[in-house]
């Protein structure tokens, strides 16, 4: 087996190319499981070309068998993250070999940790999958069961947990959502729907974002254009009338929810809001609007999607029904 790397390959856009479009050729058995879209892996990767970082292809012969990518961050100067990580699940020899390149990059970088899965630092793939392998879905992390035992057996542990949580019956969700709801309609707050098509909106969202994410584990900002770049560009065409800001008496936007439909099922994927405006109970109002909303539209099921478990946000779910079932990821770490 070779070792490829970005920075040795003379045409580093095919190089790019060929790490980008790798999942259309390995573990195509895995008919369940949604694929990463090559064109958005590609374009994330060029926007952040800037990023100090490693890209490694393990092939044989012309085939290729696995990559990842290991990349420096701020979110904490000891760490290196390692993400973009695909290789061929029955063969564990791939990700040693990947995985002892990743050491190394840490290594020459002087770093203390490598943490992971994280596609450089804008989440859109990250953490790997422990429990709901029965039923995937394509804005979850989807990563075979195999991926998560391979690299425990290479001394990574458990670090940061996190979970989906799917409902049954969204009508007991949007009862013990009303009354935050109604408080906050009596209170002077209002509601309209996210529309990210001018710049004065996406400005609001990238500070709303900015604010409501810094405390989030491994944060690590990114520039507005970026942000615009990726985030806002993922959402060409798409339907946000279950996504809404709240905003306060005097009309300031203070928080919002990002939800969406999938099959009989609205997905709450996004619930930010502004410090100044937390813990009154705003955001179980904001998730009713969505809620009821679903529920005009003939989607009877809710789910909570990747929270971190362990912060308001996992307990704020715990009060929303009985749950249906639990996916959970999780974050692996192994100090040098």
């Amino acid at each position: 087996m070779k070792v490829e790397k970005l920075s040795e390959a003379r045409d580093k856009s095919d190089f790019l190319k060929r790490f980008s479009f790798l999942t259309d050729k390995i573990n195509l058995d895995d008919k369940d499981r949604p694929k990463s879209n090559p064109l958005a892996t590609l374009h994330l990767l060029m926007t952040f070309d800037h990023v100090d970082k490693e890209l490694i292809i393990i092939s044989d012969g012309d085939k290729e068998l696995g990559r990842v990518c290991a990349n420096t961050t701020q979110a904490n100067e000891d760490f290196i993250l390692f993400g973009f990580i695909e290789y061929e699940k029955t063969n564990s020899k791939v990700l040693t070999l990947l995985m002892d390149e990743v050491d190394c990059f840490a290594q020459n970088k002087s770093k203390k940790s490598i943490m992971g899965p994280i596609d450089i630092n804008v989440w859109f793939g990250n953490r790997f999958k422990k429990a709901g392998f029965d039923e995937q879905r394509p804005w979850e992390p989807n990563s075979p069961k195999e991926y998560l035992d391979d690299i425990l057996e290479l001394g990574y542990v458990l670090d940061q947990d996190y979970l989906s949580a799917f409902y049954a019956d969204g009508k007991v969700s949007i009862d013990r959502t009303k009354p935050a709801y109604d408080k906050a309609v009596s209170e002077g707050f209002t509601f309209r729907n996210l529309d990210p098509s001018t710049p004065s909106e996406t400005q609001k969202l990238y500070q709303t974002n900015i604010k409501g994410f810094c405390y989030n584990y491994f944060y690590e900002p990114i520039t507005y254009d970026e942000y615009v770049g990726t985030h806002i560009k993922a959402l060409d065409g798409f339907d946000f009338q279950y996504s809404f800001w709240i905003m306060d008496p005097e009309g300031n936007e203070v928080g919002y929810v990002f939800s969406y439909p999938d099959e009989d099922r609205i997905i709450i994927k996004s619930l930010v809001m502004d410090p100044s405006a937390r813990g009154a109970k705003l955001s179980s109002a904001l998730v009713h609007k969505s809620l009821m909303q679903a529920y005009k539209n003939g989607f009877v099921k809710a789910c909570g999607a990747c929270v971190r478990k362990g912060n308001v946000s996992e307990h704020f779910f715990d009060h929303l029904g009985v749950k249906e079932r639990e996916h959970l990821y999780t974050l692996v770490q192994k100090v040098l």
